[in-house]
């Protein structure tokens, strides 16, 4: 037991746990999303584009949300010399600025082409893998997550992909923008999202016209209409990158709750790597009638004595 690491509990949670303890007398359980929120997005942001930088990034911080932005890094090491009239993408050191305001950065492969039509799996290899030593040589940082260039993939790549990153864009994303875009679409998406109680994720690629791929139609003007929209469902809505998210679900669905009654510890267990996977759990603590949230760590136990 010398090895146990014990976290002081909060005074709501001490003194709701004041009388004998027993794992009859209290109902622990693990939330789906923190805080017990009911459901979670995330926000994403494809290819590396400068109104990331110019357009998102302050935009985020003033409503405050973290985002995760896929780069592709041929396009940030030629983003000074960039000749295409309809692109427009951050050099590296805008990406390093992204990154250390505390949003993920991911990975998107080094030229952006589908995966499906690649020569051979070796050059699928190379651009899924050869980015992690680009982005820790220019900014210091391993991506955690990869993003399918077309959203082009199979089993193969996503099995590529999943042994040298914690998790893929392997499900569907929402798009956001293009000529077609309405914000009724929006509002249609994050209503299912919470009625449905589940993890949706927003793929988003140009904000403005002229910067890259289907842009909004009012540009800045439809992405602080998507911003305001979640601000309204805070209560409902848990926002962040969607690193943090994969890796709550994947320690949600992978761990169990232990009591043990002689020493009244509660640990929450699992087999996944508690160093890589330090996203705290949610866990909910009900007691004669009164309930409180603690934050939990894998395999961290905790003493309710």
């Amino acid at each position: 037991m010398s090895l146990l690491r014990y976290v002081v509990l909060p005074l709501f949670l001490m003194s709701l746990l004041m009388q004998p303890v027993t794992a009859q007398s209290v109902d622990v359980s693990i939330c789906r999303f923190k805080n017990d929120k009911p459901a979670a997005i995330s926000l994403t942001f494809d290819d590396g584009l400068l109104d990331a930088y110019s357009v998102v990034k302050p935009l985020l911080a003033e409503y405050g949300y973290k985002g995760t932005f896929y780069v592709v890094t041929n396009w940030a090491d030629n983003a000074a010399n960039n000749t295409r009239p309809d692109r427009k993408f951050m050099t590296w050191e805008q990406v390093k600025a992204i990154a250390y305001a505390g949003h993920e950065i991911g990975n998107h492969s080094v030229k952006h082409y589908q995966l499906v039509k690649a020569k051979s799996m070796d050059d699928v290899l190379d651009e899924i893998t050869h980015p992690l030593g680009i982005f820790q040589e220019k900014i210091g940082i391993t991506p955690q997550t990869f993003c399918y260039p077309g959203n082009s993939r199979n089993d193969e790549i996503v099995k590529i992909a999943h042994e040298h990153h914690l998790y893929s864009t392997c499900f569907g994303r929402q798009m956001f923008g293009g000529e077609k875009y309405t914000h009724q679409q929006t509002v249609d998406w994050v209503n299912q999202t919470i009625a449905n109680k589940k993890w949706s994720v927003a793929m988003i690629h140009a904000i403005l016209q002229g910067y890259g791929w289907a842009p909004f139609p009012n540009g800045e003007k439809d992405f602080v209409a998507v911003l305001e929209l979640l601000k309204q469902h805070d209560d409902e809505l848990w926002i962040d990158t969607f690193v943090n998210v994969s890796k709550y679900v994947k320690l949600r669905d992978t761990s169990t709750l232990q009591w043990i009654e002689q020493d009244k510890i509660l640990m929450l267990k699992t087999e996944l790597d508690s160093k890589v996977y330090d996203q705290p759990l949610t866990v909910k603590i009900i007691k004669d009638g009164q309930s409180c949230y603690l934050p939990m760590y894998a395999n961290a136990p905790i003493s309710l004595q």
